[in-house]
């Protein structure tokens, strides 16, 4: 989101390598900002669920792994 002025625009930013790319959405208020919000809100629950899955797969593997030492 920049401020110019009295408005708000929204911008969608991303990296390809060194190179930061910027793709403008509109006012911040258009559907098509809030559609995209709404779609970043849910990847970031997804990418915690998805942290929290890793963490449990370490320490099953950890489990395993101290299961096969003493059997």
């Amino acid at each position: 989101m920049k401020r110019r002025f009295h408005m708000v625009y929204a911008y969608l930013q991303w990296r390809e390598g060194e190179k930061v790319v910027s793709r403008y959405l509109g006012k911040s208020d258009s559907w098509k900002c809030r559609s995209m919000q709404a779609k970043i809100i849910e990847r970031r629950k997804y990418e915690q669920e998805m942290r929290e899955v890793q963490n449990k797969l370490k320490k099953i593997h950890h489990l395993l792994e101290e299961a096969k030492k003493l059997g």
